[in-house]
């Protein structure tokens, strides 16, 4: 049998730098922004929320 939501979402945030994954609430906030008017200045910009993840 294979792995359990909460164990593939363990080992996944283990394979952070932050040792976590955003929550939910951290990218809505992102979203909000993105879509407000504060963004309006941003261009071509690739906003990374990977906690750092990288491949090897």
């Amino acid at each position: 049998m294979g792995l359990s939501v909460e164990q593939w979402v363990g080992g996944a945030a283990q394979s952070t730098m932050l040792k976590r994954l955003p929550t939910l609430s951290q990218i809505a906030e992102l979203m909000t922004f993105l879509a407000s008017e504060n963004a309006g200045a941003m261009t071509a910009t690739v906003v990374n929320m990977s906690a750092g993840t990288t491949i090897d």
